[in-house]
């Protein structure tokens, strides 16, 4: 968070100081209403451009953590979120969704081969990956909720208006959790309250309404910046996840990326979605699947799928997920219980949550630090870099009437440490990870998607590796992770419609059985088989003259070389998803499709 004149607080939401390291696209599914604007001035423009949302069920509760990124005026952020019951609400870790996001990243890699011939190493054909770039789609994750006015009191509320069940702040955040018999006094307490309600929106409302939802109303606490926002955590009675994207349309971007990920016992599919296997002969795998975004957005909108559909991005086990930072063993709240205020940002920077220079420029590793200096040591009528920075040359004008250690040492547990001692129980409970990725635009809008957890385990990996080989007669080829072979022509065949973009469509019950909706295979087969025949070639020839293959250059895997992770649709560019959807793809024998030999 920047500060003006003569100090930046830079929060790095990451491992280290002096970065910015949100792991983007990081949006749960709500309404999305900007404020009133002023006379004469139009509303601001939001762009909600995605999500990442973490699901377990335990003790007969829902528990979703919640991550958030918003650019804009701290002043008109607000949210809408519908929930089935009553929540309880806590502080989320920003690190845990770091770490998720970087142990699943789905990567490509590719291992060229050459023969040895006669002649030497080479091929009559062209090298078809003699350079392989890590290149992603660019994009950010911008302006995701707004809304205005100032947090009101609950006697301010109207006393027609809906029924205010629970007041609570959360870290960085006001939240109110309203009850509404009609969608009519639900949109008149939003519109008192400064939410510019679209019009489409009551319908949608009404659905929810209809079914006994309670609306949580989100805003950034007086006086709170963009920097402090950071995720946070819901449970409520139920045992099944679902994602209340219908409210989402009123302010969602066309092919709108959605992750969702589950902590369980077994793999996680959609019970009223479909579940698509990706054909992955469509991905530009010369180019490292630069086209990654475009093929599941093609894939999910399967005719059978009619773009309610996820893909796999990772099945397997939950320990791949790293603990480091969730709660490093230097945070100790009960340090500053008895602490002279005068030396608690040198604690806190043994702790490794600031780092101040001699420049005046200091940084936190952690939203919420900042917030709770404010509150417990707020800074006197001087720039707060220079209060902070040197406490000891400000010590006179420490505000002691607002310092308590026992209080402190209380927020700092609560809002810092716990989240993190609470992601790693998580991490250490619950043995299998799922990660669902879909792309949905508004008018796909009209159904919440649902999740059922099965007693599956099977895999799928994030580690695709592909192998291109040059051999001494004939075409170059490579074989993709699924076992097809294709003939290359210097770049990657343009197949498009003439190839499905989905293997199969299928949709699962709630007891987590499938059913196959729809079998492209023999599609996908025949077109292979067509484009290979035109570049005259009917599977992969012999080794070279001494029978063998030799490496001649590698990309990824155990190679040392560069195994690309870059973001897939509009992630932030520090988390890399550009990815590929690992499936256990069905496969019909077919006598010219041979495997080349493992490399």
């Amino acid at each position: 968070m920047m500060i003006t004149r003569r100090i930046a607080w830079v929060c790095a939401l990451g491992l280290g100081l002096g970065t910015v390291s949100v792991a983007g696209d990081a949006r749960a599914c709500g309404g999305t209403f900007c404020d009133q604007p002023a006379p004469g001035m139009p509303p601001m423009p939001v762009d909600q451009s995605g999500e990442n949302i973490l699901f377990l069920t335990a003790d007969g509760q829902v528990e979703a953590h919640v991550q958030i990124q918003y650019t804009g005026d701290p002043e008109r952020f607000a949210w809408l979120v519908p929930v089935p019951a009553i929540p309880e609400l806590e502080v989320g870790s920003q690190q845990l969704f770091i770490n998720l996001l970087n142990a699943t990243v789905p990567t490509f890699s590719i291992t060229t081969t050459a023969d040895v011939c006669a002649s030497g190493i080479g091929s009559s054909g062209p090298s078809s990956s003699s350079s392989v770039g890590c290149s992603g789609l660019g994009g950010s994750a911008d302006s995701t909720l707004a809304g205005g006015g100032a947090f009101q009191d609950q006697d301010d509320f109207e006393e027609n208006g809906p029924q205010v069940v629970l007041k609570q702040a959360v870290g960085a955040f006001d939240v109110t959790v309203l009850q509404g018999d009609t969608v009519e006094e639900l949109t008149t307490w939003l519109d008192t309250n400064g939410f510019d309600v679209p019009d489409d929106a009551g319908p949608i409302l009404g659905q929810y309404v209809d079914a006994g939802h309670y609306f949580m109303a989100i805003r950034l606490t007086p006086g709170a910046g963009v920097d402090e926002i950071h995720p946070f955590v819901m449970r409520y009675e139920g045992d099944t996840p679902a994602i209340p994207i219908k409210l989402t349309r009123v302010a969602a971007t066309d092919d709108m990326p959605v992750r969702a990920f589950f902590l369980g016992d077994g793999r996680y599919y959609p019970s009223n979605y479909h579940h698509v296997t990706v054909n992955e002969l469509q991905f530009d795998w010369i180019n490292v699947g630069s086209n990654y975004a475009d093929v599941i957005s093609r894939a999910v909108d399967d005719p059978a799928a009619d773009g309610h559909a996820f893909v796999t991005e990772y099945s397997g086990a939950s320990n791949v997920v790293s603990r480091t930072g969730l709660r490093p063993t230097a945070w100790d709240a009960d340090v500053f219980r008895a602490i002279d205020p005068v030396d608690v940002i040198e604690e806190l920077e043994r702790q490794g949550l600031v780092s101040c220079q001699r420049s005046f420029q200091c940084g936190t590793s952690h939203a919420l630090v900042l917030p709770l200096l404010r509150e417990f040591l707020p800074a006197p009528a001087m720039d707060e870099g220079d209060f902070y920075s040197c406490l000891g040359c400000n010590s006179h004008q420490i505000d002691l009437e607002a310092w308590d250690g026992e209080e402190f040492a209380d927020a700092f547990f609560e809002q810092i440490v716990a989240p993190g001692a609470h992601a790693e129980a998580l991490l250490s409970r619950f043995r299998h990870l799922t990660r669902l990725f879909t792309t949905i635009s508004p008018a796909e809008m009209t159904v919440d998607p649902t999740f059922v957890e099965t007693s599956q385990n099977s895999a799928v990996s994030t580690q695709l590796a592909a192998t291109t080989r040059i051999p001494c007669v004939g075409p170059n080829f490579t074989q993709v992770p699924g076992g097809d072979v294709v003939a290359l022509q210097g770049s990657w065949p343009a197949f498009g419609a003439d190839m499905p973009v989905a293997r199969t469509v299928e949709l699962y019950d709630a007891r987590g059985t499938a059913t196959i909706v729809a079998d492209h295979s023999t599609d996908v087969d025949d077109a292979i088989g067509a484009w290979n025949d035109l570049q005259g070639f009917d599977g992969p020839p012999p080794a070279g003259s001494n029978g063998s293959a030799t490496p001649s250059s590698s990309f990824g895997g155990d190679s040392g070389g560069c195994a690309c992770s870059v973001p897939a649709g509009r992630e932030a560019p520090a988390y890399g998803m550009l990815g590929f959807v690992a499936v256990a793809l069905l496969r019909r024998a077919r006598s010219r499709r041979r495997s080349s030999p493992a490399c």
